[in-house]
């Protein structure tokens, strides 16, 4: 009699298990979990290159950075997109990977110049080091807080925006 009911409770197991499988899984979204990942390991080789750190990294340049006006009157929004690659002497080139024009790019070197002098020097002979900063402007009032990136937003009380132009 145990065995009979040990061997119903397996195939009833048995059963639901198969009929699962049959079931269409839902795909997992990698992309925040991943977008997590990469930030977490952005802010941990800014720890160790940027004399404040990462958080204070981030802080400066959203802090310094500001929507121009070219931008708001256009209704433009996007990202920009940096590299930026420090050398041994903690000096800091710049280069534009991706650009939504309007003034954008002009706004972010501007706040990275903030930054300059607070790069630690790497050993002698040791190569450079490369960062990637993504800085999106947005036209919500309010701020959005997205791992990994900067966000710059502003209110389009004052603009007029029939429609809004998104650029990738």
């Amino acid at each position: 009699m145990i065995l009979l009911s040990l061997g119903r409770v397996w195939w009833e197991a048995e059963v639901k298990r198969r009929a699962e499988a049959l079931l269409p899984q839902p795909k997992k979204d990698g992309f925040y979990e991943k977008q997590r990942r990469a930030y977490q390991q952005l802010l941990s080789r800014l720890d160790a290159h940027y004399t404040e750190g990462g958080e204070a990294f981030f802080k400066t340049v959203s802090d310094h950075t500001r929507y121009p006006t070219p931008a708001l009157k256009n209704c433009i929004t996007g990202t920009v997109k940096v590299g930026l690659e420090v050398d041994y002497t903690g000096r800091v080139l710049y280069k534009v990977l991706q650009d939504i024009s309007y003034g954008t790019v002009a706004a972010v070197l501007e706040a990275l110049q903030k930054t300059e002098g607070k790069w630690k020097e790497l050993p002698f002979g040791h190569a450079s080091r490369y960062f990637e900063l993504q800085v999106t402007f947005n036209l919500e009032e309010h701020r959005k807080v997205r791992e990994g990136h900067v966000f710059i937003s502003s209110s389009t009380l004052n603009t007029q925006c029939p429609h809004t132009v998104n650029h990738p």
